[in-house]
């Protein structure tokens, strides 16, 4: 902020210690991003552009209900392999045949630390807004 830049935080909980330095930002005038939205709008500030917007977002075909629980809980936070068993309550090896397939149809990656997380194609199909001017299919 003080040297002439728009700066951009996202909120935390107040009760977390370590959401006292955004928060403290958003107080001090940062643009707070709460959702894909505003960070959209923020962007489309800063540079000066629109993204291609698809109000008609397809999100992902074929899902079971199973695999739907799944996406959404990973779309919102990263998941170990223990978390997710427990989210759809099912064993080790019925977990991981899942994970498997969800990671074979491209729709979730592993990260380095062992969480699964949504892909980029996942994450693509579930919103309205494309990638600088493109539409991602």
């Amino acid at each position: 902020m003080d040297l002439g830049r728009e700066l951009l935080a996202v909120p935390g909980s107040i009760l977390s210690p370590e959401s006292r330095g955004t928060n403290y930002l958003i107080a001090n005038g940062a643009c707070c991003i709460v959702d894909e939205e505003s960070i959209e709008m923020a962007i489309s500030r800063i540079y000066g552009t629109l993204r291609y917007s698809r109000p008609d977002a397809p999100g992902i075909a074929d899902l079971n209900p199973t695999q739907q629980t799944v996406m959404h809980a990973l779309i919102a936070s990263p998941l170990k392999v223990e978390d997710i068993a427990a989210l759809v309550s099912l064993d080790a090896v019925g977990v991981l045949k899942l994970l498997g397939s969800l990671e074979l149809e491209g729709l979730i990656e592993r990260m380095m630390d062992g969480r699964y997380a949504p892909s980029k194609f996942a994450l693509h199909a579930q919103t309205p807004f494309g990638h600088n001017g493109k539409r991602v299919n």
